[in-house]
C-alpha cells in the first residue's frame, strides 16, 4: 500500500517511544517527529534535514516557498526557526545539550543551522511541560471566547521572548483595535485583488496543506480561491473578531536579517508553546506583515523606534479543532 504524502499520524507521538537503546541516527531522527510539528506559514513546512553523527543541519525548503505572499522569504524563515525551537526544545528534554550555528558556512546556501547534538551522558525520561505542549499544540481556527486573559498569563508569554525581540500586547483599547481592524481590511482587499495570489493560496489549498482531508472539497476550494475575488469579504471575516479578541499580539525585532527572523520563529513557538501550556489559543494574522506599508505603520504601536514586525496573532481561550493539520512523511524529509 503506498503512503500518503502527509498525513495527520504524525501527532501520534509519544516521549516513551524515544529509542534510547538505538542507534545515534534513530535517537537524533525521533528527535526530529518533534520539529516537524511546528506550525508554519500556510503550512507549507518548508524545511528538511540532513542527519551526522552527532548533528542535524536544518535547511529551508525553497520548493515551498511561497513567491507571491511572501516575496522576501521573511516568513518562510520565521517558518523554519519554528522547527529548529522544535527540535532544541525536544533535545533538551532527552538530554542532550544542542549547540546551535546559525547559517553556518559549511551547510551551503539553504542551510539555516548546524545543531550539534553531543550523545548525552545519562537517559532522560521527560514528563509534560514544553514537549508535551508540542504533539498537543496545533492553530486554533476556532472564535475567540470573550473572556479576558489573566495578566499573569500575558506575562508569562511575554518572559519567554529574549534579547533583540519586542512583545507588545493591544488589550481594550477601542481606539487601537479599530485601526488594527482597517489595516486587517486593507492587507486582505489588496492581497486577494492579487490573481497571483489567488492563485498560489488555491494551489496550496488544493495540495490539502490547510487540513481538507477530502480531495474533492480541496479542489473545489482551489477553483474558489482561484478564479473569485474575496478580498472585501475576507476582510469584513478577518476584522471582526479583533474586537472580539481578548489580546493582540506583535511580535517585532530591532533588525530584520536573516537570522532575526529565525530567532522570530523561535520566539514565536515559544509563544505558542506557552500559550498551550496555559490552556490559550494562538490565531497568527500573517496578512498584515505582507503588505509592505501596512507593515511599516505597525511599527507605529510600539512604544519604542526603529522595530520591524514579524508576526501578529490573536490569542484568547477558544475551543480545541478537532483535527490537526496534515504533517508531511519525516521520511521524505531527511536527506
Amino acid at each position: 500500500m503506498t503512503r500518503k504524502s502527509s498525513s495527520t499520524e504524525a501527532w501520534e507521538l509519544c516521549a516513551s517511544a524515544f529509542p534510547g537503546a538505538g542507534s545515534s541516527r534513530d535517537r537524533l531522527a525521533f528527535l526530529l517527529r518533534y520539529a516537524v510539528l511546528a506550525p508554519s506559514t500556510h503550512n507549507t513546512q518548508p524545511w528538511r534535514f540532513t542527519l551526522g553523527p552527532d548533528r542535524i543541519l536544518l535547511f529551508r525548503d525553497r520548493s515551498r516557498w511561497l513567491q507571491v505572499a511572501d516575496p522576501t522569504q521573511r516568513e518562510l524563515h520565521l517558518s523554519v526557526g519554528c522547527a529548529l525551537e522544535n527540535l532544541l526544545i525536544a533535545a533538551r528534554a532527552f538530554g542532550y545539550r544542542p549547540q546551535v550555528t546559525h547559517f553556518p558556512r559549511q551547510g551551503g546556501a539553504d542551510c539555516v543551522a548546524e545543531v550539534l547534538l553531543p550523545t548525552p551522558a545519562r537517559s532522560v525520561r521527560p514528563q509534560g511541560g514544553l514537549l508535551e505542549a508540542i504533539a498537543r499544540r496545533h492553530t486554533s481556527r476556532q472564535p475567540l471566547r470573550p473572556r479576558a486573559v489573566p495578566v499573569d498569563d500575558i506575562k508569562r508569554i511575554e518572559a519567554v521572548c529574549g534579547d533583540g525581540a519586542v512583545l507588545p500586547f493591544l488589550s481594550d483599547d477601542p481606539e487601537v483595535k479599530g485601526r488594527l481592524e482597517l489595516l486587517v481590511a486593507e492587507a486582505d482587499a489588496r492581497l486577494f485583488a492579487e490573481p497571483a495570489y489567488r492563485e498560489e493560496l488555491g494551489r496550496w489549498i488544493g495540495e490539502g496543506t490547510s487540513g481538507t482531508t477530502s480531495w474533492l472539497l480541496s479542489k473545489l476550494g482551489q477553483v474558489a480561491i482561484t478564479c473569485l475575488n474575496v478580498g472585501h469579504s475576507a476582510g469584513g471575516h478577518d476584522s471582526e473578531p479583533w474586537h472580539r479578541a481578548p489580546q493582540v499580539g506583535i511580535l517585532a525585532t530591532f533588525d530584520d536579517d536573516r537570522c532575526s527572523q529565525v530567532r522570530s520563529g523561535q520566539q514565536f513557538e515559544r509563544i505558542c508553546l506557552q500559550a498551550e501550556l496555559l490552556g490559550l489559543g494562538v490565531q497568527p494574522m500573517s496578512q498584515l506583515c505582507q503588505v509592505p506599508h501596512i507593515r511599516a505603520r505597525l511599527a507605529r504601536f510600539f512604544p519604542v523606534p526603529d522595530v520591524h514586525p514579524q508576526q501578529v496573532f490573536r490569542i484568547g481561550f477558544a475551543d480545541r479543532d478537532e483535527v490537526p493539520m496534515p504533517r508531511r512523511n519525516l521520511e521524505e524529509l531527511i536527506a
